[in-house]
Parts: C-alpha cells; structure tokens; sequence
C-alpha cells in the first residue's frame, strides 16, 4: 500500500472515530437527563394520581426501577465505547506521527492534560478539573436506582402484610 494512500485512510478512519466518539459523549450526558425527567413523571404517578391505587404504586415504580436499570445499563455502554473510541484516536495519532512527526497530539485524559505544562499551560488545574463528570453521573443513577428498588420493595412488603 501506497504511504498516500495509508495517509488517506488513517484521516478518514480518524474522522470516524472523532464522530463516533463525540456520539458516545453526548449519549453520556442525555442518558441521565432522560432518566431524571422520565422518573419525575413516574414519580409524580406515584406520588399523586396513583396514591390510593396499590397496583398503579406497584405498576410506576416497577416501570420507573426497569428503565433505570436498562438506562444505567446503556450509560456504561456508552462510556465503554467512548474509551474505545479514544484509544482508537490515540493510536490513529501515533500511527500519522509516524507519517508526518510535526502534528500535535490530541489529548483526552484529564490527567494528561493537567500534567502537560507546556501544551496546555493555561489550563485550570484545581479539584474541579480533576474529577470525572461521569462517575458522579453513574453514581447518581445508581443511587437512583437503590431508592427505586427500596420503595418498591416497601411497597410490595405492604401490600404483603394489607394481604394477612
């Protein structure tokens, strides 16, 4: 293969992988946002129209666990296939150096980022900027999800014992 012709694929698999991976990280943050406002409408169900109707209690909050789960589920995927993508880049990058030595790496890790003085030296470097926005994300919805499963087990120990 022509060294042109391995140039020109490695900038289109790269541009692929840029696209991929910026879907990931959008995927990423509306996941959540569409859990929370999905919830909030079950929760009202719950909590309002459905107060006197043990089955439609039952009915919102199995509903409301199973979409967390499955959205907790596809929020890791995502992010799994965001860090593939990203190593992918990376090793796109190191395979152009290769070609062409004057391109400037591109950087995604935080800590790399901070550590590079020279690359980046405006940067802010505080607690903030070191802490990943997607593990508080994840540990919300797991937090979530243990609320979630707690009241429905409340409510079907209810229902259990209104039965004795």
């Amino acid at each position: 293969m022509s060294q042109d012709k391995r140039l020109e694929i490695l900038l289109r698999q790269h541009s692929e992988c840029f696209s991929d991976r910026r879907t990931q990280v959008n995927m990423v943050w509306q996941i959540p946002s569409i859990t929370l406002a999905i919830n909030t409408f079950l929760g009202v169900l719950y909590l309002g129209y459905a107060k006197e109707i043990t089955a439609a209690r039952l009915l919102a909050l199995a509903a409301s666990v199973f979409f967390t789960f499955v959205a907790l589920m596809a929020l890791i995927k995502h992010r799994f296939f965001e860090i593939a993508r990203t190593r992918d880049i990376i090793w796109l990058q190191n395979e152009l150096k290769k070609i062409e030595s004057n391109i400037r790496e591109i950087k995604f890790s935080s800590e790399d980022i901070i550590c590079d003085k020279v690359g980046y030296p405006d940067v802010p470097r505080h607690f903030l900027s070191r802490r990943s926005a997607y593990n508080w994300l994840r540990n919300m919805m797991v937090a979530m999800l243990i609320i979630l499963v707690s009241l429905l087990l409340r409510e079907l120990i209810l229902v259990i014992c209104t039965l004795h």
